[in-house]
């Protein structure tokens, strides 16, 4: 007998399902009951135990696998963003005056003072319509301890809201690490300069 070519009855003849499977449904996490807040503890092995407060397994860490067709993907990762990282005194410039007691010898532990001055230094209260503005000097003293006193400003800038932006950051500082073993006095005069620049 000759087969006949042509479309296959779905009527007549049995056809694969097409519907798409329904996920299978998680397992219920049965939970332990809680004891009531005024019930006496009894020492016992098969004492229930208290149900810990790890997170639940639905919430672990999952690898990323899903790409969209609307997303560009790239083989570098993402950027590190720091309030701290790029910046000294909120896109300001700091640092020591010119002639500074440190000198080349100890110029680690210079850095190391201008570098917490400058992240204690916050500019957000002065007007924001200033761009630039001619540095703020300041005195101060900084005692064998770290410990920094007699802060005062020896040049304004013009703007009060600048100098005591300048004062705050060293009153925050407040100490800084001991002087270095090798430096021969017990206390140092620092000029210290604060300059705008948005």
């Amino acid at each position: 007998m000759v087969a006949r070519s042509g479309a296959v009855n779905p009527v007549a003849n049995d056809t694969e399902s097409r519907v798409p499977q329904a996920p299978p449904q998680p397992k219920p996490v049965v939970r332990a009951k809680e004891p009531e807040p005024n019930a006496i503890p009894l020492k016992s092995r098969a004492a229930p135990k208290k149900p810990s407060r790890a997170t639940a397994s639905n919430e672990r860490y999952r690898p990323y696998t899903e790409t969209k067709p609307n997303k560009v993907y790239g083989s570098t990762g993402t950027a590190m963003i720091s309030p701290v990282r790029g910046q000294t005194g909120s896109g300001s410039g700091v640092g020591l005056g010119k002639g500074s007691p440190f000198g080349d010898r100890f110029g680690a532990y210079a850095a190391l003072l201008q570098q917490r001055i400058a992240q204690a230094w916050k500019t957000q209260d002065v007007d924001p319509r200033i761009r630039t503005a001619p540095a703020v000097i300041t005195l101060f003293t900084i005692l064998r301890d770290g410990t920094i006193r007699d802060i005062r400003v020896k040049t304004s800038s013009g703007n009060t809201a600048l100098d005591r932006s300048a004062e705050r950051a060293l009153y925050e500082v407040a100490k800084v690490d001991p002087l270095p073993a090798g430096y021969d006095r017990d206390k140092v005069e620092i000029e210290f300069w604060f300059e705008l620049k948005r």
